[in-house]
């Protein structure tokens, strides 16, 4: 399962791309995280059109958030304050990456410090 930060290291060629383009072809994007990949084009002046084609073309798999997805991240969420001293430093994209990793018993690849100090039951690899 690949976080939107992990998406958007390859797509622009930042630290860890190489990670995430190791493992890109049948790897699963949740389409909370493509709605983060998008939002992120639209900031950096890119045209969002095509990406989801793009990102299918390079063997990523779309993902729907799941009302079990829902009830999970908040779980992430309730982790993510323990983790962090009761401030919470997870979006809700994070969650919902999270979440539906857990769901599918998926490890996940994000470029994201804050996901590795949770405890969850699930395999977080940080990709820098």
């Amino acid at each position: 399962m690949l976080d939107a930060s992990a998406v958007l290291a390859l797509v622009y060629d930042e630290p860890g791309a190489d990670r995430v383009a190791a493992c890109v072809d049948g790897a699963v994007l949740s389409v909370a995280n493509l709605a983060e990949v998008l939002a992120k084009h639209v900031d950096r002046g890119v045209d969002p059109e095509g990406v989801a084609w793009d990102l299918g073309a390079l063997g990523m798999r779309l993902e729907p958030v799941t009302s079990t997805d829902a009830q999970l991240q908040a779980r992430v969420r309730s982790a993510d304050l323990a983790a962090h001293d009761g401030r919470p430093k997870l979006s809700l994209g994070d969650r919902l990456c999270l979440a539906t990793a857990w769901r599918l018993g998926l490890s996940t690849l994000t470029a994201d410090d804050a996901w590795t100090d949770l405890d969850l039951p699930l395999e977080v690899t940080h990709i820098r």
